[in-house]
């Protein structure tokens, strides 16, 4: 709990009243063109005079990611310690700006306000501008404080790598670390290294020191909220980013070669892909899931209590090659896949006699192809996207093997759409783990492939399909939640 908060109901009254909302959108006269974490105290008072007593806030986290509107998605941290710079009152440091620095940003300040939506990309340049006023201004003797100081050294295990991966992603342009040459894979030595470039070593100082303000702005805030009895729950983000700082410096942890996503529901026919590399809770268990407790032990600072996001995701996940778009050719995580033996001898499914192959890559003829694109179609999809492999079959060619490939070609959304369908024709997937294991594809009853079966083998399917997807996982599911929880 923070700053000796309770959130607990009274003898006769365990139930809160409050309101969720993302800090973005606490939009005051003093803001510069998005809500601050200062903004909390007006939110407070009015969650007081409204008789709520508890405020929830969406994630909180930096997200600079691709340096731009994108990064506007709350979701996607690329730290889950470091809080977004986008959340900093520069308006509060106003006695250090000079005469004509007061009257650009009260400019700057009006029109960004007066903007029916966030101009992402603006503000956070306009913050980033003042911020290394406020730093050129203040620094050398801010730092000197014990606040900092205790600041620094408490937090230093995530504030010195998220500062370097910082000045990295700045500097080659790019997130993604796998591009950042000799710095591609992490060393706590970075931080000491780039200390000896005077410029770096400014940027780098620079980068921790707007964090202090942000922690000194955050607490401020979160000790006003409890000054009127009003508590703050926090959001804790079921994934994070794949090019993030935990990636980089703990790529263990996570399966970086996957992304999390949901299947097919009344929201997406095709399933949803987030994007977010998958926990590796085998690595993060051996760890006493030591990066988990001080992940949640650091919004503890500011919150009285947290919601998990996506609370399944902790004992089952739906797990996504990286190589695919949509969502449809993922598999849930853990869970017990099928052997071959197991297919034929208890569904009576010609598995292996009938080619392995005809079950799981994408069945694809002629009629198929017209089916999807075209009669007139079809001559052009065969000679840009297919090779011909006898029997009347086709296979997808090495450059659009891939949904990733084809959503990388400057082609026709219609094109791109037929062509994840092609790819989404199969009835199963290999598991992720064993090559030799398999997993019936999700709604797999609606493909083109499985239309092709006799009605005998159809029912046949059905079967399995229900069997794996209602009862079959139950079980490793309840112990995989027992398991995970013990931290």
């Amino acid at each position: 709990m923070s700053a000796d908060f309770t959130l607990t109901g009274g003898e006769h009254n365990t139930f809160h009243m409050g309101l969720a909302i993302p800090v973005f959108s606490l939009r005051t006269e003093q803001s510069s063109g998005v809500g601050q974490f200062s903004d909390l105290k007006k939110l407070a008072d009015f969650a007081k005079k409204t008789q709520m007593d508890v405020i929830q806030l969406l994630p909180i986290n930096d997200t600079t990611t691709f340096m731009d509107w994108r990064d506007s998605y709350p979701y996607r941290a690329i730290s889950v310690f470091a809080l977004h710079p986008i959340y900093l009152d520069i308006h509060n440091f106003q006695p250090y700006y000079t005469k004509l620095q007061k009257q650009r940003l009260a400019e700057a300040e009006a029109e960004l306000n007066e903007l029916e939506q966030l101009d992402y990309e603006r503000v956070l340049a306009l913050k980033w501008q003042y911020a290394k006023f406020i730093y050129r201004k203040c620094a050398v003797k801010v730092k000197d404080t014990a606040a900092y100081l205790e600041f620094y050294e408490k937090n230093k295990n995530w504030l010195e790598p998220y500062a370097v991966f910082s000045y990295l992603r700045d500097k080659y342009k790019t997130a993604d670390f796998t591009k950042w040459k000799t710095y591609a894979r992490y060393s706590s030595d970075y931080y000491k290294q780039l200390q000896e470039n005077k410029d770096a070593a400014k940027k780098l100082d620079l980068l921790i020191f707007v964090q202090y303000l942000l922690h000194q702005q955050l607490t401020d805030a979160v000790y006003y909220c409890h000054s009127l009895g009003i508590a703050l729950k926090g959001d804790i983000a079921i994934g994070i980013a794949h090019d993030s700082v935990d990636a980089w410096t703990n790529p263990n942890l996570f399966h970086l070669e996957m992304q999390t996503g949901a299947p097919p529901d009344a929201f997406s026919m095709t399933g949803q892909n987030w994007g977010f590399p998958t926990y590796n809770w085998a690595e993060m268990a051996k760890e006493n899931y030591d990066w988990w407790k001080k992940r949640l032990l650091a919004m503890a600072e500011y919150f009285d209590a947290y919601r998990l996001d996506h609370i399944l995701g902790f004992f089952r996940i739906w797990e996504i090659p990286v190589e695919a778009i949509r969502g449809l050719l993922g598999q849930f995580s853990p869970a017990l896949a099928l052997s071959p033996e197991e297919i034929e001898q208890n569904y009576g499914i010609p598995f292996r006699e009938w080619g392995i192959e005809r079950f799981t890559e994408p069945f694809i003829k002629d009629w198929v192809i017209d089916e999807i694109f075209g009669r007139d179609n079809r001559d052009t999809v065969i000679q840009n996207f297919l090779n011909y492999k006898g029997h009347g079959n086709y296979e997808f060619n090495t450059s659009y093997n891939s949904q990733k490939k084809i959503e990388r070609a400057p082609l026709a959304d219609w094109l791109k759409e037929g062509l994840y369908i092609l790819h989404e024709n199969v009835i199963f997937l290999k598991d992720h783990t064993n090559d030799h294991l398999y997993h019936p594809r999700i709604t797999f009853t609606s493909t083109i492939s499985f239309r092709e079966f006799g009605e005998d083998y159809k029912k046949r399917l059905e079967k399995l399909y229900n069997d794996y997807f209602y009862g079959r996982n139950d079980l490793i599911w309840q112990e995989e939640a027992y398991k995970n929880y013990q931290f």
